[in-house]
């Protein structure tokens, strides 16, 4: 069974390896004899090459390594084969044509489902406070940590000023969006947002909701405009 969740989560990697590993072996005798033919410029191009396509399978292989420790964790925490699996194509799907890793959000959900959610819960969570960080434009460094920031919060319940700020500085814009829509304000700002869960007159569960409502209805409307073209 374990077996079957890997080949699941893994099987596009596991293919992009094995063909980069025949490719790589191709470039690497092909730009060989490149070199001794036009000399050290295109020899050091080849090197290159084929080192851009060994990171590739390093990074496969990587990917493969946590994706097999996420469907472990997953099960020995009780969830069952077919709802690792829903999680998997959950991810899969949302992260399909953006930069962020499907390891690193895996890696993220299994961190707020520690904190207590239903794997579902935790998923759908982390896909949607992914896509509003990246929508910040900030980059796939800045949202991670910012990602990371937020684990931090909500495994102690609260947010700290840090942490927020962390939100914040990835997607200023998005963070007063949820806090808009959760106090319903139309200036509001994240720092309102933040001010307001500090009183305690907002819940980090709010907070959650809201950032999964705005996202599904962000793809509803992406979904409904691609159906009229």
């Amino acid at each position: 069974a374990q077996r079957t969740i890997a080949e699941l989560l893994t099987g596009a990697d596991v293919q992009f390896a094995n063909g980069g590993r025949r490719m790589g072996d191709s470039m690497t005798s092909g730009f060989s004899a490149a070199t001794v033919a036009l000399g050290t410029v295109v020899g050091n191009l080849a090197m290159d090459a084929v080192n851009a396509f060994m990171g590739g399978i390093d990074a496969g292989i990587r990917r493969v390594d946590t994706l097999n420790n996420f469907g472990k964790v997953m099960q020995q925490l009780g969830e069952s084969e077919e709802s690792v699996t829903e999680s998997i194509n959950t991810i899969k799907a949302a992260l399909d044509g953006l930069p962020s890793s499907t390891a690193n959000i895996a890696a993220l959900v299994q961190q707020v489902k520690a904190t207590g959610l239903s794997l579902e819960d935790a998923t759908d969570l982390t896909v949607a406070l992914n896509n509003a960080l990246l929508a910040g434009g900030q980059g796939t460094a800045v949202a991670e940590a910012a990602m990371q920031q937020y684990a931090r919060a909500l495994s102690r319940g609260e947010f700290h000023q840090r942490e927020f700020d962390a939100l914040n500085r990835a997607a200023p814009a998005q963070m007063a969006q949820v806090a808009q829509a959760i106090l319903g304000v139309a200036d509001a700002t994240g720092q309102d947002l933040y001010e307001a869960m500090k009183k305690g007159d907002v819940s980090m569960q709010e907070f959650n909701d809201m950032v999964v409502k705005l996202n599904q209805e962000t793809n509803a409307s992406i979904t409904s405009a691609s159906m009229l073209v």
